[in-house]
């Protein structure tokens, strides 16, 4: 059978062979088309043949085996008849029917879904058309088998499944010709409905619920999904509206309770997977059945009178409903909705405001001080007229000779000269010169209060375009004690969910970034932290753990603090699991504080075996990716038998952010201030050598001390040896504090992050870039990633002096994996996990240039035809790089022309291997390479 997660995946990688065979259709119907672009477009057939093949052997389904084998056998005969006539067409259609009519039976239900793909099939323009016993194979493989159920086993209480068990999925598809403002109705009520209806089900466990509105917004969700042909929804909630008809004067035990519970945490997922056309797990068809026979349970007579613990139907007092009603509407706030587009391109134009102003703030300031200049300029003009007019005075001292007036005595007449005039028009002109410069220094202290006023202003813009970005906390309710009560059902724990704070306002992208994150700790939280309900009353603890979320402002930061009452983190198992997985030397002893850190590396796991909830290493390790993308922080307090806190601190808004300017090296940069601890000079401690590096000691701390420059591809070692006047800047790294040296600290401003991307590659520590008040660009430093590389420098050197042998036996080689297809790229991984090696994965050349910087490979496996950077440039680029020069590579394709093989060879490929590929085969040359590098 095919599951339908599996079908989902399929579907949606067939969907992207469209375009080219769509190429290769319109070449191969063209008669004046040449032979070698008819052979390339069959190619491509062959290629479509190789792909399905290969989704096939992952999941291991024999129907579409037999298709793939079926469609590569045709477009060999089709090759064969393009070369005896290459002047022949094919039929319009032949090369996509086949394709629609799969991906229609993989995304569709109903027992004809295959008829499609069966005409198809059987078109005669195929030189092998399928027949009657063929396609009775393919078809009846593709449906899923019937189990034989016992009608009296699908009981409410017993709608629980194995918690080990793996989960099928369901993809969320609408009809492709659904009126695009129906689809904008449907999202604009539908979701809140469901929401609704979700909460008035949770509230059935607490003995309450109003069952007459919960039916009403089943029905409506169940007309608007039947409408737009969300066939599982509306399923579901049909049944879910049957049950809730028959409620009214029933008993309601825990497990019916649970079941409506379940029900909604499903219509929870469903509509958040909804508007990406994502995939939901196949649980509604349980939870149907489930509902369906509690409704024939249902169906006796109902009791005379409603006992204790019964549901009472809203309906019953229509009057009161009616008048909360309007007690309601009269307080309700009209409402806009606004594309979320139109306020992205808002909170562009806000910053593209606030970089204006800060320009205009500066050449504001650099003319103050041009008239400052000028101000002291003309004093020492004043200073040398003064000298002149002394000058002047001597030189009209009368002279022995005589002249027109020599008659007259010095004191009954006033002689002059040139000299004279000249220096009287001097100072006039100086004069006017000063009114001038104090008219100046008057109309720039005005425009100062004025751009004062705009900044002012600019200020209460951006806060009030921010606040249409903002949502409060509270959206994340449901779908985190949703998390906690799935993680609860599968580990058999008990755990009270209690939020605090959630009325406090997000912006929307912090929030939506953070949903997983939280997710991923509340789970944790069950998972390690929360005890069996029988240990914690064995430790005098509640039988149910309590866990908290609470949201809080702390200044122009978000605080989100994460704590439980659990069995807290023992730091002496996380050394041992670190040193098992050679994370730390045998003889190194981090302290608690630096073992906890260490739950936050990538793959760090104390599980020896991985489940649905945690033991892959990838839970924190994404909680801390997330963190440092918003630039942000993360620290934890840890109890050993009493519970576990973590603390995260995130910016108010994405758009801009107060940054410290500093000068390293030859740029400046702009480091965000949330991430500096303290801001020092050199003389207020002493910066010494020891050893092999250098220290800053302050007080009675110390901390290891490098150039910024460093971090940044550089190296000063004089400006370590040269240090006075230097600024240093104090920062908590991932293991322990640093200190880093910068030639100057210019100034504390709040500037707006600019994306680099598209035209650049993530750059590993830069979050972005900004402008400066010069119209220069800065990159805005992410420190805390940058900071990791100085933390994985100094473990390796420790490592390497204590324990580098024996870590080498226990260590396996690790194995980047690189190709687009997500079929293929699993099937990959899992041949090279078998042949126990640790994996790493990446989309395409650039990804896989990434994942190489932040984790050395000891081997790399990778596909040719890639977006961005296929594999022919990322060979070239490894070979052309030091430091991956001798990495071995093989490439796994599904080319196999001479062309390509003898390409990627002269790239610097080691081996070339064509898809279909033989694991063994792979794992026993991946071994060969590793062992001769």
């Amino acid at each position: 059978m095919l599951e339908n997660g599996a079908g989902t995946i399929i579907a949606e990688e067939l969907r992207d062979l469209r375009p080219s065979l769509d190429v290769a259709n319109a070449l191969l119907t063209d008669p004046s088309a040449p032979p070698e672009s008819k052979q390339a477009a069959l190619s491509e057939l062959v290629q479509a043949a190789g792909q399905l093949s290969l989704a096939a052997e992952v999941i291991e389904h024999q129907g579409l085996l037999l298709l793939a084998e079926w469609l590569g056998g045709n477009a060999e005969f089709l090759t064969a008849m393009v070369e005896g006539n290459p002047q022949g067409t094919i039929p319009m259609g032949l090369f996509c029917g086949w394709l629609d009519a799969l991906i229609l039976g993989l995304t569709s239900s109903g027992p004809c879904r295959w008829d499609t793909l069966a005409g198809e099939m059987k078109r005669p323009a195929w030189p092998d058309p399928a027949d009657d016993e063929l396609l009775g194979y393919i078809t009846g493989a593709m449906e899923p088998e019937q189990a034989e159920t016992d009608p009296t086993a699908a009981e409410p209480g017993s709608a629980d499944q194995d918690p080990a068990k793996p989960k099928g999925l369901i993809a969320l598809r609408w009809d492709e010709d659904v009126d695009p403002r129906l689809l904008d109705a449907f999202f604009e009520e539908t979701p809140e409905l469901a929401a609704a209806l979700a909460g008035i089900l949770h509230s059935y466990r607490n003995g309450a619920g109003d069952t007459a509105r919960a039916k009403r917004l089943a029905h409506t969700i169940k007309g608007s999904c039947a409408l737009i042909g969300l066939a599982s929804i509306a399923g579901l909630t049909h049944a879910l509206e049957d049950t809730l008809e028959l409620l009214v004067g029933r008993p309601l035990d825990p497990a019916q309770a649970e079941l409506l519970s379940e029900t909604a945490d499903w219509l929870e997922a469903a509509f958040e997977a909804l508007p990406q056309e994502g995939s939901v797990t196949d649980d509604c068809l349980r939870l149907q059945a489930a509902l369906h026979n509690w409704d024939a349970n249902l169906a006796g007579p109902a009791g005379d009178e409603p006992g204790p613990g019964e549901l009472t139907s809203a309906d019953e007092d229509p009057d009161e409903e009616e008048s909360s009603g309007a007690s309601t509407a009269g307080v309700r706030q009209t409402r806009l909705r606004v594309p979320l587009a139109a306020v992205d391109e808002l909170m562009r134009l806000v910053g593209e405001q606030t970089i204006g102003i800060g320009q205009m703030q500066g050449r504001l300031q650099n003319a103050l001080n041009l008239a400052d200049d000028l101000t002291r300029q003309d004093n020492v003009v004043q200073q040398r007229l003064s000298e002149l007019e002394g000058l002047a005075a001597t030189q009209s001292l009368p002279s022995g000779g005589a002249g027109p007036d020599a008659g007259f005595d010095p004191l009954e007449m006033d002689r002059y000269h040139e000299l004279h005039g000249l220096s009287n028009a001097f100072v006039e002109a100086l004069a006017d010169s000063r009114r001038l410069n104090k008219t100046l220094h008057e109309e720039l202290t005005q425009l100062r209060a004025q751009l004062m006023a705009q900044v002012r202003l600019g200020r209460e813009f951006n806060t009030a375009v921010l606040d249409t970005r903002l949502e409060p906390a509270s959206k994340l309710d449901q779908r985190l004690h949703r998390a906690v009560r799935e993680a609860t059902r599968q580990t058999g724990k008990k755990a009270r969910l209690e939020i605090k704070g959630s009325d406090l306002l997000l912006d929307t992208d912090i929030l939506n970034t953070m949903v997983n994150p939280l997710v991923h700790m509340l789970r944790n939280a069950v998972d390690h932290g929360i005890e069996l309900p029988e240990l914690r009353t064995e430790r005098g603890k509640a039988e149910e753990g309590l866990i908290q979320v609470i949201f809080t402002r702390e200044g122009n930061r978000i605080k989100i603090i994460v704590s439980d009452d659990g069995g807290g983190i023992d730091p002496e198992q996380l050394r041992r699991t670190a040193r098992r997985r050679g994370l730390i030397g045998a003889q190194e002893a981090p302290d608690d504080q630096g073992a906890l850190r260490l739950i936050l590396r990538p793959g760090f796991t104390t599980r020896m075996q991985a489940n649905q909830l945690s033991g892959r290493g990838i839970g924190l390790d994404l909680v801390r990716q997330s963190v440092d993308n918003l630039r942000g922080t993360i620290d934890f307090d840890n109890e050993p038998g009493a519970g576990c806190r973590f603390t995260l601190r995130l910016p108010l808004t994405l758009v801009s952010v107060p940054a410290l300017l500093v000068r390293a090296g030859d740029r400046i940069s702009a480091i965000p201030s949330a991430s500096v601890d303290q801001l020092l000079y050199a003389e207020r401690g002493s910066v010494r050598r020891e050893g092999q590096g250098w220290v800053f000691f302050y007080g009675s701390e110390a901390w290891p001390v490098m150039p910024l420059a460093r971090l940044l591809g550089g190296d000063d070692e004089r400006l370590l040896e040269e240090h006075a006047g230097r600024a240093i800047l104090l920062a908590q790294g991932e293991d322990a504090p640093h200190a880093l040296l910068v030639e100057a600290a210019l100034a504390n401003r709040e500037v707006v992050v600019k994306s680099l991307g598209p035209w650049l590659p993530a750059i590993k520590g830069i979050s972005g870039a900004c402008i400066l008040t010069d119209g220069s660009v800065a990159p805005v430093l992410d420190l805390p990633r940058l900071m990791r590389g100085m933390d994985n420098i100094r473990a390796a050197l420790t490592l390497t002096a204590s324990t580098a042998t024996p870590l080498k036996s226990v260590t396996p080689s690790r194995v980047l994996v690189v190709d687009d297809s997500i079929s293929a790229r699993q099937a990959l991984l899992l041949a090279v996990n078998d042949a126990g090696f640790q994996v790493l994965t990446a989309i395409d050349g650039l990804d896989a240039i990434r994942v190489l910087e932040e984790t050395p490979a000891d081997l790399v496996v990778t596909d040719l035809e890639m977006p961005r950077m296929n594999g022919f440039e990322l060979i070239s680029h490894l070979r052309a790089n030091a430091r991956t020069r001798d990495l071995p590579v093989i490439v796994v394709t599904s080319r196999s022309t001479r062309k390509h093989r003898e390409r990627a060879e002269l790239a610097g490929a080691d081996l070339y291997l064509t898809k279909p590929f033989d694991a063994k085969d792979l794992g026993i040359q991946m071994s060969r390479l590793l062992e001769s590098a």
